[in-house]
């Protein structure tokens, strides 16, 4: 069946990467939803979305518009895998002081190289910002950045931007005709055409967690507005919150730093 995926919060995609059978997600990012890929996947093929997309729409605020959209571009991502390279070779925190508060390259290839580069290194796995034109990176994980060993409690960490520069090179997803907006995901149903089976997957930032650099407009009340809104254009919508009808198992505290204890809840709606 041909049809079209839209993420309004893309943040890093892991949902809809996932869905074009990407074999991992690339970087820990904060409200990521690979952790629960295997939950939503079948509430999707439930809806009727058998196997992968064809088309896909991403938006998002932040620096991931562009990282997306050259991530998506099998020819941008090969030249975004050499700067990678470079900075793997480097020493991690000179690499991490030299972009800090650094302004963003206008090459979208060199800007998704800093961006991932920022966000695989960055403390706990939060968002990095761009604050007028500016690198704006929430602190430099040193566990990350240079690797530890194991421990009676946890595995030994390798260094990863040597790791991210693998995945890299390993990363494959089905082809689709992929889109990459940036603008508000309110406004996004306006702009976006419902053509044929549409699913809508929105995850937006979860009131009472931490923020984006970019920031983290909206409500509760608006995301169901805009769940509304895709619906009467003909599309299935998941709308990810804390509280919904349908509840997801929490994710558990292993000592991990990325992953902590939360509610998770869906609220799905049907075509009006």
């Amino acid at each position: 069946m041909t049809w079209t995926l839209i993420e309004p919060f893309a943040g890093s995609a892991a949902f809809t990467f996932h869905m074009l059978a990407a074999p991992s997600p690339l970087v820990p990012y904060q409200g990521n939803k690979w952790k629960l890929r295997h939950m939503l996947a079948p509430i999707a093929m439930d809806l009727g979305f058998q196997r992968w997309p064809s088309r896909v729409v991403l938006n998002d605020l932040g620096p991931w518009a562009v990282t997306l959209d050259v991530l998506t571009h099998h020819d941008r991502r090969q030249l975004m895998i050499r700067h990678v390279g470079r900075m793997a070779a480097e020493d991690p925190r000179e690499v991490f002081d030299r972009l800090q508060g650094a302004q963003v390259p206008e090459s979208p290839v060199l800007y998704a190289a800093e961006h991932l580069v920022l966000e695989r290194i960055a403390f706990s796995g939060k968002a990095v910002g761009e604050i007028d034109a500016r690198w704006r990176s929430p602190g430099f994980n040193a566990t990350s950045a240079y690797g530890t060993e194991a421990t009676s409690r946890f595995r030994a960490i390798n260094p990863q931007i040597p790791a991210l520069l693998k995945r890299l090179k390993q990363w494959r997803i089905v082809p689709a005709d992929i889109q990459v907006k940036r603008q508000d995901a309110r406004e996004l149903h306006q702009d976006i055409d419902v053509r044929g089976p549409t699913l809508v997957y929105l995850d937006p930032h979860y009131e009472g967690t931490t923020g984006y650099p970019h920031g983290t407009a909206g409500t509760m009340e608006g995301s169901l507005a805009e769940a509304h809104a895709w619906a009467a254009k003909g599309a299935h919508v998941i709308l990810s919150e804390r509280k919904g009808t349908v509840h997801l198992p929490a994710m558990g505290n292993d000592g991990s730093p990325f992953r902590i204890r939360r509610t998770e809840g869906l609220t799905i709606l049907g075509p009006k």
